[in-house]
């Protein structure tokens, strides 16, 4: 059985940088997702701890994270946002310009950059038959920076 404190404290496990990509194949089952809100909150939870500040996917108010999506991004008030990363229970099917499932956020190495990787591996693990993440540079937990809130 997989620890979600497990997934946080590993480190070195994929490729990531300054792009993140994913593909998910089909939705995630209820207990699969209720694994996931649990390692994106515990993920904010220490980047928070680690100086990390997470906003919603416009970098304003708190980051989103319930029964239907995870949509967040860096501090716009401090200009350490970028892209929102959004990932979804279900499959979008509605994205025009993208494969059904397939999404992308770029951090542009940003602090925000180790949650949205830290997520990324995690859901990699929880469900690995369905999702598939990869990144520019080496996609970890913590990120391009290991957990630095330096860019």
């Amino acid at each position: 059985m997989i620890k979600l404190k497990d997934i946080i404290k590993e480190s070195g496990l994929i490729t990531e940088g300054y792009t993140n990509y994913w593909k998910q194949s089909e939705d995630f089952t209820s207990s699969e997702w209720s694994k996931i809100v649990r390692l994106a909150k515990k993920t904010i939870k220490k980047a928070e701890k680690l100086g990390i500040v997470i906003r919603d996917g416009w970098g304003k108010g708190r980051p989103v994270v319930n029964n239907k999506e995870i949509y967040l991004n860096g501090d716009g008030e401090n200009n350490l946002d970028h892209e929102t990363f959004l990932i979804t229970k279900k499959v979008d099917t509605k994205r025009k310009y993208s494969d059904p499932g397939s999404g992308l956020t770029k951090t542009n190495r940003k602090p925000y950059d180790a949650v949205v990787a830290t997520i990324l591996v995690g859901i990699q693990k929880i469900a690995p038959k369905k999702f598939s993440a990869r990144a520019d540079g080496s996609l970890r937990v913590g990120g391009i920076n290991k957990w630095s809130n330096e860019y």
